[in-house]
């Protein structure tokens, strides 16, 4: 255990100075605009690259003044910089504008139902001239940017409660935390043994990003010796298992999870995605129930669509069970944790983590979302109670079961599709409700992201309540940045268009997704590919349920299975497999350096590996931009 794990909040320095302000400025400024436009080239982005990036440099430039940075500071620009670097705001606008727009909704009969709050008219002025300054936007950005803010300050706040339950009283042991912590570490203040092997691997990481990333990138894709993210093998197996996926991972950073989650963990989530991608999607194709399964689909397109095929209704019965037993499973740490949450008497000077602030922002805030979201489906009564318990209910229980997930053994994922499951069940299929997910209407588990980030913030000594401040700060920064900087990019070419390639491909796969989900859920323009039931609800459920009776039966812990399990439906069979490939490189190296040196250094060795691959990719976007901007694209 580190230093800062049992550190007092007195002890923890400040991180949001003007200097970690500066960092945040560069990001913002420098790294966000690169961003937008590497997203929309590319289809990749630099939240990988960007923490490293930015920390690196803002190092090296007070390296030789008095003060160096301190690790409070480098602490928030590398916790700051991979949420600055994604213009989440700008791109959504831009996402909804051509769901509006898209002949794609004319053709699933969907158009005549989108809001004009959602975005403009494909016949508006703002439209035609391609510009965000326009009244027809005023509605959409107010309305997104104040349901996203409400959606931050939830995510903040439950955040706050569950460090004060997983940190403060189960004290669990959060191992992605470490590896961000050692990147940070291993730069400010290094040891020198731990220098070196952060150095090593750093080195192993850049060459193997280079060749994996800055390669293809530097040349425009014409030199790609690696494919990434994966060598698909799906295509050998297709005649024999149609429906099965398979596939090797070609990311580094897979064959490292085992340094730091539990093997047991690993296990249950491979043989999960195993069987639902590799077994049990072929028996799905058999039977007629991946209808949109067709011959020719890699690994990525059959994860994605049967899922929405088929398993979306169990795996989220599954996801409701888990959730559900971990509440009772823990419910003596929740109910400590709630005690001690609204009853501790708050002291001067005291972290906002331990305050009952977060409580009383969590409820006035979904309070809030819930209402501007009922205000824009038109106040109807059934409807509001329906989005208060899914904003407050269900993100309570979503945010216990991902956040226990990456406290416990440092994995994260999500469970997509649950709102519009929950309208189809009960009844609420008005389109109305369906384009209320985006202001009010959805699950909020981002603050699973901000506890992590909270717990590297005590091991690096930083205040909490510093990476609170600076997180708000380039909230409203990058917000108000990414839209002028995509305008910039609008004004230059249409979005999508063939100067920004991949948003050619990424915003029809999008769209039609989303097109396909909105015709299952609301009955508008009726194209019954996609099938929502109860039976395959209630299926997943019961087998949860079962799931978790049988650990308790056989002394296991249930949320070791029961999300190993979950975890393993969320996760590309080539990613699962390069988990399970990691515990025989984690063995090896275990019983070759020793389990001192191993204790030691795990941690570092993955945070080399990390900096390593983001700064190849830094590297990369830097060689294509130089390239476009001295070699004419006309020769």
């Amino acid at each position: 255990m580190r230093k800062g794990d049992d550190m007092k909040y007195g002890m923890l320095r400040e991180g949001f100075t003007t200097r970690s302000l500066m960092g945040i400025l560069y990001v913002v400024l420098v790294l966000l605009p690169t961003n937008i436009y590497y997203m929309l080239t590319t289809g990749s982005n630099l939240s990988v690259a960007a923490p490293i990036i930015s920390l690196i440099f803002f190092l090296e430039l007070f390296k030789f003044s008095e003060k160096p940075l301190t690790k409070q500071e480098a602490f928030i620009i590398y916790a700051i910089a991979s949420e600055a670097v994604m213009g989440s705001v700008a791109l959504a606008l831009m996402g909804n504008l051509y769901f509006r727009s898209s002949p794609m909704a004319e053709y699933f009969g969907i158009s005549d139902i989108i809001p004009d709050w959602w975005a403009p008219s494909p016949n508006s002025p703002a439209v035609r001239y391609r510009t965000f300054f326009h009244g027809d936007w005023l509605f959409p950005i107010l309305v997104l940017f104040s349901a996203w803010t409400l959606g931050k300050v939830i995510d903040f706040s439950l955040a706050t409660y569950l460090y004060h339950q997983f940190v403060e009283i189960e004290k669990l042991p959060f191992p992605l935390a470490n590896v961000s912590a050692e990147t940070v570490l291993s730069l400010t203040s290094p040891q020198p043994s731990k220098k070196r092997v952060f150095t090593i691997t750093s080195i192993i990481g850049i060459v193997y990003g280079i060749v994996v990333y800055a390669l293809p990138l530097a040349t425009d894709y014409r030199v790609s010796v690696i494919p990434v993210p994966f060598y698909d093998l799906t295509h050998y197996i297709e005649d024999v298992m149609p429906g099965a996926s398979l596939g090797i991972s070609t990311d580094l950073v897979s064959y490292t999870f085992a340094f730091f989650m539990p093997h047991s963990f690993i296990v249950f989530l491979t043989a999960s995605s195993f069987f639902t991608y590799f077994i049990a999607n072929n028996i799905l194709v058999q039977n007629g129930l991946f209808p949109l399964y067709m011959k020719g689909m890699g690994l990525g397109e059959i994860y994605t669509w049967s899922y929405i095929s088929y398993w979306m209704g169990p795996i989220i019965g599954f996801s409701i069970a888990i959730a559900l037993s971990q509440i009772v499973f823990y419910r003596r740490y929740i109910l400590s944790a709630v005690r001690e949450f609204t009853s501790k008497k708050e002291t001067p000077g005291e972290e906002l983590v331990r305050s009952r602030l977060g409580m009383y922002a969590f409820f006035t805030s979904t309070t809030l979302a819930s209402l501007l979201a009922w205000a824009l489906t038109g106040f109807n009564p059934y409807y509001l109670l329906l989005i208060f318990s899914v904003s407050v209910v269900w993100s309570f229980l979503f945010s216990h079961l991902q956040g226990r997930a990456l406290a416990e053994y440092g994995f994260g994922f999500e469970i997509p599709y649950f709102v519009p499951v929950i309208m189809y069940l009960s009844g609420a299929r008005s389109p109305k409700l369906w384009f209320v997910q985006t202001a009010g209407f959805t699950v909020y588990t981002g603050g699973v992201g901000v506890l992590q980030q909270l717990k590297v913030a005590t091991l690096c000594e930083t205040k909490p309540r510093s990476y609170i401040k600076a997180w708000f700060f380039t909230w409203f920064l990058g917000a108000i940045m990414g839209i002028l900087f995509l305008q910039v990019f609008w004004t230059m070419a249409p979005i999508p268009s063939s100067a920004y390639p991949a948003s050619m491909i990424n915003f029809p796969v999008q769209a039609a997704e989303q097109y396909l989900l909105i015709s299952a859920v609301t009955g508008v323009g009726g194209s019954g590919i996609i099938s929502l039931n109860i039976e395959n609800l209630a299926t997943g459920f019961v087998i949860g349920v079962l799931v978790s009776v049988m650990a308790v039966i056989f002394k296991l812990s249930p949320s070791l299975v029961g999300v190993g399990l979950l975890a393993g439906t969320r996760t590309w069979i080539s990613t699962a497999m390069a988990f399970a490939m990691s515990i025989i490189v984690a063995k090896l190296l275990e019983r070759r350096m020793g389990k001192t040196w191993w204790e030691e250094n795990r941690f570092v060795m993955v945070a080399g590996i990390y900096a390593g691959i983001g700064l190849s990719i830094g590297l990369g976007v830097i060689a294509l931009f130089l390239k476009k901007a001295i070699i004419s694209p006309y020769y």
